[in-house]
């Protein structure tokens, strides 16, 4: 199988959570890339710990770490760092949206789960019922 370069701006409940479902096909380098210096988006900066403690957040960072994710904090992806990915797809979790850098210039999605349904066909779905 041959591995694809995925870049996912962000590194919010949807970025790290779609990078731990794909490390799992063992198809993807992943790079992730946020503007905050830890993993975790609104979670880390906006719940107080005494409402969540962030152990939580700390395992799944290193958990992708382990499987080689490769992160980026501190790095906003503005327009001149995007023209220099070299990733053949961007996952931008604001906008909930697939750029493939070959293909087309941007595909936008409405859902989180129809981005994984129908651009990485690898992962199947989790039935969490």
């Amino acid at each position: 199988m041959d591995r694809h370069s995925l870049a996912i701006i962000g590194a919010g409940p949807a970025g790290y959570t779609l990078a731990q479902e794909l490390v799992k096909t063992n198809a993807f380098d992943i790079d992730i890339f946020d503007k905050e210096k830890e993993i975790g988006g609104a979670i880390y900066t906006g719940i107080p710990d005494y409402r969540m403690p962030k152990t939580f957040l700390t395992k799944a960072y290193e958990g992708l770490v382990e499987n080689g994710v490769k992160f980026h904090f501190n790095t906003e992806v503005d327009h001149a760092l995007f023209e220099k990915l070299q990733n053949e797809l961007v996952f931008n979790e604001e906008k909930e949206e697939v750029i493939s850098k070959l293909m087309s210039p941007k595909i936008e999605f409405n859902t989180y789960d129809y981005a994984l349904d129908n651009i990485f066909r690898e992962v199947q779905p989790i039935d969490i019922m």
